[in-house]
């Protein structure tokens, strides 16, 4: 009897320990509230940089739910000679418990990886603004990524790129929606 109650009893406890320690700050707030809606694999399309594409991000917590995976797939529409182009990234979201941010670092195919802080969007809109705080390799470039939600179950992603300190132009927008 006390094994079979043993049987039941660790897992649930192992589900109820992960389930507070990736939503405890020491103040009982979730720190993966904002980023939380992002959970799931979205598809939709993309335009910029003088393409078309088909784009897929798939959120998911990993490494025991301390972190925010995000994982993108875009190929560009067949070009006249008939080939697309790959774009790969795969991006890790954080809680810094030092400055209680959240931290985006999002690795490139191309070969080079984005920090931003991560901050909820202003009253009235809905989204995340991913701000710019360094590309690794090019000192004075800067990137920034905004999420505006239309419902629970799509976004729209804005990348804006330019000289770091210096107004950002968008380049490339994404328009997406869940799919699970």
């Amino acid at each position: 009897m006390a094994q079979k109650l043993a049987a039941i009893l660790v897992p649930v406890f192992v589900l109820l320990s992960t389930a507070a320690m990736a939503q405890d700050q020491g103040d009982g707030k979730d720190q993966w509230a904002s980023v939380r809606v992002l959970e799931g694999v979205w598809e939709g399309n993309g335009a910029g940089f003088g393409q078309t594409s088909t784009v897929t991000h798939t959120w998911r917590f990993v490494l025991d739910g301390n972190f925010l995976q995000l994982s993108t797939k875009s190929v560009t529409d067949a070009a006249e000679d008939g080939d697309g182009e790959i774009h790969e990234d795969v991006g890790y979201v954080s809680w810094s418990e030092g400055d209680e941010t959240l931290r985006f670092r999002q690795f490139l195919s191309e070969g080079f990886v984005n920090s931003f802080t991560i901050q909820e969007a202003a009253h009235p809109e809905v989204g995340l603004n991913f701000e710019p705080v360094s590309t690794d390799g090019m000192a004075t470039f800067a990137v920034r990524m905004t999420l505006r939600f239309s419902g629970e179950d799509a976004y729209e992603m804005i990348m804006e790129m330019g000289t770091k300190g210096k107004e950002l132009q968008a380049c490339q927008s994404m328009e997406l929606e869940r799919v699970n």
